[in-house]
């Protein structure tokens, strides 16, 4: 008997799971723990693509030899126990979130933040809101290095001189979407 080895392959034309390579060095760099813990319902619109996304990002680290990523995907809807112990461990109050996990440090990541939509006015007066682009790498990257920076960096705003106010929701002369960016 030869010994059979696993390939692993994205053919598909989109690329759509293929982890950048910025994302792969991020992953090899890891020199602590990161656990990655997805509490999706089965039937939510983003449930596959979190489901294969992390698992791309634990082969990717398996791949490289990295032990320090892992990745656990539980179904807050099937397994009542084990979602009942981690909403505990994680202070979880709703489903559909991903937590980053290190040295203590977490990043909660909620679904509404890994999609890009478009919001329709219908002809029968009602509103249709459509997803345009999955941006689960760029967001699940970013959790990793939040958890994994030993420090957090600090932005400060100056105020009191004509400076521009982060709460000035006024598209022209306010920061608060920078602020809202920045948080």
């Amino acid at each position: 008997f030869s010994s059979l080895c696993h390939v692993h392959r994205d053919i598909s034309t989109t690329r759509y799971y293929m982890l950048s390579d910025k994302t792969k060095n991020l992953l090899g760099s890891l020199k602590e723990s990161v656990n990655a813990i997805a509490f999706f319902q089965q039937g939510h619109e983003l449930a596959d693509d979190v489901r294969n996304l992390l698992k791309e990002y634990g082969y990717e680290a398996e791949k490289m030899g990295q032990s320090k990523f892992k990745v656990e995907i539980v179904d807050p809807d099937r397994d009542l126990a084990h979602t009942r112990e981690l909403k505990q461990k994680y202070d979880l109050a709703d489903p559909n979130v991903i937590v980053f996990e290190s040295g203590g440090r977490k990043k909660y990541v909620e679904a509404k933040e890994l999609v890009d939509f478009a919001i329709n006015m219908k002809k029968t007066g009602g509103i249709e809101r459509k997803n345009i682009a999955f941006k689960g790498e760029q967001v699940f990257s970013s959790a990793i290095q939040n958890v994994t920076q030993a420090s957090q960096p600090v932005v400060y705003f100056l105020s009191g001189h004509g400076e521009r106010e982060i709460n000035d929701y006024n598209r022209h002369s306010g920061y608060s979407s920078i602020a809202r960016v920045l948080r």
